[in-house]
């Protein structure tokens, strides 16, 4: 009703068709809504940056120091910035490599004197097999001249034993007779 000073002057009737605002309600949606996709993406791509920088930065840097450390680098150190449990990791990781670092040092050292001390027996051997070799030597040259210098007279002796023996009756008995008979002539 259309009134005017408290007359009823008639009717108006508006019509409105719905599928303009139908539209226009979709549209805003499907904007709304590919708006939402992009800053889902844009937030995805975000979060994978962070979770690279926060994650998988630190892990490299450990992974590379465990690489280098188990190559013989026991002086190579992991710096990760963040309070967390990866840089915890990282403080055990650096302090076991120091560690491994030290005791290697310490067997280094003791194989190294380890190594003097066998130079030192394998030459004080070298010598001592050396002197024992002269003193082969020597008491083969002195066997060797003993034999000789004992076989020749012992051969002499044993020639005579023989002869003696084969004609004792004959060469010696007169002999002795001889002998036995010379003091008593003296008396």
């Amino acid at each position: 009703p259309v009134a005017f000073q408290g007359r009823n002057l008639g009717k108006v009737e508006v019509f409105v068709s719905r599928r303009p605002m139908e539209l226009k309600l979709a549209e805003s949606v499907n904007n709304i809504l590919s708006r939402i996709f992009v800053l889902d993406i844009v937030l995805a791509v975000v979060l994978i940056g962070l979770s690279r920088f926060v994650f998988l930065t630190p892990l490299a840097r450990l992974h590379d120091a465990i690489e280098l450390v188990s190559m013989g680098d026991m002086g190579h150190k992991v710096s990760i910035k963040s309070n967390d449990e990866l840089r915890a990791i990282a403080d055990a990781f650096n302090a076991m490599a120091e560690e491994v670092g030290n005791e290697r040092a310490e067997l280094e050292d003791i194989v190294m004197e380890r190594t003097q001390d066998l130079l030192v027996q394998a030459q004080e051997l070298e010598v001592a097999n050396k002197r024992l070799k002269d003193m082969d030597k020597l008491k083969s040259s002195f066997l060797s001249s003993v034999s000789h210098e004992l076989r020749t007279p012992l051969t002499s002796m044993l020639g005579f034993a023989k002869l003696v023996d084969k004609d004792f009756a004959k060469t010696v008995e007169p002999v002795v007779s001889d002998l036995e008979l010379e003091p008593k002539l003296q008396q």
